[in-house]
């Protein structure tokens, strides 16, 4: 019983779910995708996709440049 409550406490913390309410990242992934989101840090990669809260809003973007990346 302590392992299931413990779970469940993991996830509600760690590892939320996250409804999108657009298609700003279709075709991948469109409104109403309910996806779960790893609060865990351990950097960052490319084509990471990052939520973060802007203009009291929770906002979805793909990651496509890192420091120390060069355009051409």
């Amino acid at each position: 019983m302590v392992i299931v409550i413990g779970f469940f406490i993991l996830i509600k913390f760690q590892f939320p779910l996250f409804q999108l309410s657009s298609n700003a990242m279709s075709p991948e992934l469109n409104s109403g995708d309910v996806v779960l989101v790893k609060k865990l840090f351990d950097g960052f990669n490319h084509n990471d996709i990052c939520i973060f809260h802007m203009n009291n809003e929770d906002q979805i973007s793909r990651l496509i440049g890192l420091p120390g990346d060069k355009v051409e």
